[in-house]
């Protein structure tokens, strides 16, 4: 059996000569939790986030390369994972990604008045209607509230799904795109797809609707 999460922080406090009072205090925690920490197969990520700042090493990083240091059998910790997982890698390639495809903008954390946290998109291209939705599909993470916009999803010939919510009245359209882990080439595809058939697709459906309506 392979080691798991908690060994590893143990491995990194003694490895720093850490006192375990001092350890306890500056992650806020009691000296006997430290020591239930490392013995964990699965632990919080916030909490993971503060050890991770105290030791100053990067234990997601760790995660990635090796998932069995995780008890991935718990739905929970698998998601947060996951996540967590697709987040790193989204920062690492889409910037790289966007340059490639010539996209002159920038990733910006989304901000709404009219939506709860937790009914809206996570990131968004800032001159662009493009989001990135974390985990799952807007579609899902909106399941249970009303709807006053119309939802589709479109597919590339390579089978990359890419969603539409347009507003009806004003023909806003936005481009949903699911975050989860794809590799520098699957994001490139899927970016493409987004830049070559969906953003004009979305600027033609306004520029009809004002044409037929003489605007």
């Amino acid at each position: 059996m392979g080691k798991i999460i908690g060994q590893l922080i143990e491995e990194e406090v003694r490895k720093q000569k850490w006192v375990i009072e001092s350890f306890a205090k500056t992650i806020g925690c009691g000296r006997n939790n430290v020591y239930n920490i490392f013995k964990k197969s699965d632990i919080d990520i916030i909490q993971l986030a503060k050890i991770s700042e105290t030791l100053k090493h990067n234990f997601f990083e760790d995660l990635v390369s090796n998932p069995d240091l995780l008890d991935l059998k718990n739905p929970t910790i698998k998601k947060e994972f996951e996540n967590k997982r697709a987040l790193s890698q989204f920062w690492d390639v889409m910037p790289k990604v966007l340059e490639k495809l010539g996209f002159d903008t920038s990733i910006v954390k989304v901000v709404s008045k009219d939506f709860s946290e937790n009914e809206w998109p996570d990131f968004g291209l800032s001159d662009f209607n493009v989001c990135f939705t974390l985990g799952e599909w807007l579609i899902e993470r909106r399941k249970g509230h009303k709807l006053h916009i119309n939802h589709s999803s479109n597919y590339s010939p390579k089978g990359i799904r890419v969603d539409f919510w347009e507003e009806p009245i004003l023909k806003n359209t936005l481009i949903d795109v699911k975050l989860d882990y794809k590799s520098e080439e699957e994001w490139l595809n899927t970016m493409e797809f987004v830049k070559d058939e969906c953003i004009p697709q979305a600027f033609n459906e306004v520029k009809n609707w004002l044409y037929s309506n003489k605007w």
